[in-house]
């Protein structure tokens, strides 16, 4: 209980949470935030903001659940993809968001619109706004004995976020900070 109040301190004495570089440090990240503990934790919605590309930040995580903020520069955008064994929410905070469907389908997200996304549903999404895209990821796991950071294309093969075949861009931070 102690080392959870210690790790509380520790967080809320910094200016930024780091953001993950790659799905290996995105998952290392998730298990240090995971807490079996029944400790609430607390978090601030705050980033400093891609000038280029984008960054997922683990804002607090237990075993079953994690919330990420999520930062995309203007125009920042991914590919179709589906995560089997997570059920997620997104909410904009900042920007807008096109979510496109298999079908290209689409829906805008403005700010403090969002989108529920069950187990297995197929996706992208892009922004669209004048601003940077800042949004609020929620991840439920189905099966805490399975990678809850599973990802796959649409032929069902595994898919890396990190990765140019994502758009992934190489991060540059601009000075401005979200709120």
């Amino acid at each position: 209980m102690n080392d959870q109040l210690e790790k509380v301190k520790r967080m809320a004495q910094q200016k930024f949470l780091p953001y993950a570089e790659n799905m290996d440090d995105y998952s290392d990240k998730l298990r240090e935030a995971q807490s079996a503990d029944s400790m609430p934790q607390f978090f601030k919605l705050t980033a400093q903001l891609p000038e280029k590309g984008n960054t997922d930040t683990i804002l607090a995580a237990t075993e079953r659940s994690w919330v990420v903020i999520k930062t995309y520069a203007e125009g920042g955008e991914n590919n179709i993809h589906a995560h089997p064994n997570d059920e997620h929410t997104f909410v904009v905070l900042q920007g807008r968001a096109d979510f496109i469907g298999p079908n290209d389908e689409k829906r805008t997200c403005e700010k403090y619109e969002g989108v529920i996304m069950p187990a297995g549903c197929y996706y992208r999404f892009e922004s669209v706004g004048d601003e940077p895209l800042v949004m609020i990821r929620m991840g439920f796991v189905i099966d805490p004995e399975q990678d809850p950071l599973g990802r796959i294309k649409a032929d069902g093969s595994d898919f890396d976020a990190y990765t140019s075949e994502n758009k992934s861009d190489t991060l540059v931070l601009s000075e401005a900070v979200f709120p």
